[in-house]
């Protein structure tokens, strides 16, 4: 069970929740307006109109990692749009293997004006051309292209297996997908 007193927590990190909600995770969140750092990745019920409810109760956030669990073979910018419209804090953003065009792009780098980092890996959808890559150049400190994840030989597959075997690894993490405790 989730524990509602945690309104301290800095930092959420959801890897393959499947069991909770955007509704139910929305009531966690309400209860945590120091939150600045959030994970959320392969949670197939966190729907994409969550973001914008995050940006209005979280206003502190700096750090925003979102993986969906499935692509969608469409171009689709509706959680950009939403970051970029309630967000203006972020420092860090992370959208991997998203739908992102360029036109979500374009309205993340318009609506950060304090954007540190930015890893758009996996979106396919992303044309960089050099209009595009010079812009977010000269505007982000740290940018990880689309298709930087694959090597010379790399295949998405083989990109998805590290990926796997990456997380097997990890599984020492913290998970925050169920809280029995949190330490003050």
């Amino acid at each position: 069970m989730l524990i509602f007193s945690a309104s301290h927590l800095r930092c959420i990190r959801l890897e393959g929740c499947h069991e909770i909600s955007s509704k139910s995770f929305k009531e966690v969140v309400n209860k945590m307006p120091f939150l600045e750092e959030l994970d959320i990745s392969h949670c197939v019920h966190i729907q994409v109109g969550f973001f914008d409810y995050i940006g209005q109760t979280c206003p502190l956030l700096k750090s925003l990692k979102f993986t969906p669990c499935f692509e969608a073979e469409d171009k689709d910018d509706n959680a950009a749009f939403a970051i970029a419209k309630t967000m203006r804090e972020l420092r860090h953003l992370s959208i991997l293997n998203n739908e992102l065009s360029n036109d979500g792009l374009l309205a993340i780098l318009d609506g950060y004006p304090l954007l540190e980092s930015l890893d758009v890996r996996g979106c396919l959808h992303l044309d960089m051309n050099e209009s595009l890559k010079k812009r977010c150049s000269e505007q982000i400190k740290e940018l990880i292209f689309p298709t930087e994840f694959m090597g010379q030989n790399s295949s998405f597959c083989d990109y998805m297996t590290n990926r796997s075997i990456q997380y097997i690894y990890n599984l020492a993490d913290i998970n925050f997908c169920w809280i029995d405790e949190i330490p003050y």
